[in-house]
């Protein structure tokens, strides 16, 4: 299995239980690289490999290796990997994510880059054609979840039946479900990972055991991102604060534990006239 994204976990767990052998090969560091972060991510790989799949990261296919069988039909017996190590494979499966499909738009001479370029009323470079889902840029965002391609289909339909409605990317929670194991997470994760400067603080909760784990980053009094992995019932809220931009005066450490701050409102109440004035 190529690809440690959600498809192509999904895909190795459902090949693994019908009993074959799996190694799952993911390009970067760790799995759901764009999703989690590296404590999470390591919390899933574990509880895989316990499972029993085989996952090597930082790991791609250099080519295929082939042979003759009996009958003098091509068999795939290996994969080498770009290491130079060997892996014996009769299958090889991927999951590389999507690829907007920009051909059409191509020819008929439409405005693209990765995906068709739309506005924020999902109108492309012909004022005549619009274009939503996963085959669209927009501020050089693509898609590929189904949440905001359904906001997409919900405010053009607004649009074109006569009452314009300008589309809002969101950092809309991102929930999944793999095989019994429940990750959410909200904001982008992987940009705090890649520029420490876009963060000021972090605050933690992790509980082997029990395999749940808790990380809200924070920039000031705003929560930036939020990664949750085994208990995510606290996603919803912490994804409006994310949105909202909503300043969070309270407890860090109880709103991680999802424990109500009783002086919250209070702390709030003096410091929201204060940001209002800056």
């Amino acid at each position: 299995m190529v690809g440690g994204g959600f498809l192509g976990l999904e895909a190795a767990e459902g090949l693994r239980k019908l009993g074959m052998q799996v190694s799952l090969l993911q390009r970067g560091a760790y799995l759901l690289n764009r999703q989690l972060d590296a404590t999470a991510a390591g919390l899933l790989q574990q509880q895989l490999i316990e499972r029993g799949l085989t996952i090597l990261t930082s790991s791609e296919i250099s080519c295929l290796d082939y042979g003759r069988n009996p009958l003098q039909h091509d068999q795939l017996l290996s994969v080498t990997l770009t290491s130079g190590r060997q892996l014996k494979a009769d299958l090889v499966v991927l999951a590389l994510g999507i690829s907007p499909n920009i051909s059409l738009a191509q020819q008929a001479g439409l405005s693209v880059k990765r995906g068709i370029l739309v506005n924020s009323h999902l109108q492309s470079s012909d004022p005549a054609i619009y274009a939503l889902g996963e085959c669209i840029e927009l501020n050089g965002e693509t898609f590929g979840l189904i949440a905001p391609i359904n906001q997409q289909a919900t405010q053009l339909a607004q649009t074109l039946c006569g009452t314009p409605a300008a589309y809002c990317s969101e950092l809309a929670a991102t929930q999944l479900k793999i095989s019994g194991i429940a990750l959410s997470s909200c904001g982008d994760i992987a940009g705090l990972g890649a520029n420490p400067a876009s963060f000021d603080a972090c605050t933690d909760y992790l509980d082997a055991e029990f395999n749940e784990y808790r990380r809200l980053w924070w920039r000031g009094p705003y929560l930036v991102g939020a990664v949750l992995y085994g208990d995510t019932r606290l996603s919803q809220q912490l994804s409006q604060l994310i949105n909202q931009q909503q300043p969070y005066y309270g407890c860090r450490s109880s709103l991680l534990l999802g424990l109500v701050d009783s002086a919250a409102a209070e702390r709030a109440a003096v410091n929201e006239p204060q940001q209002n004035a800056a």
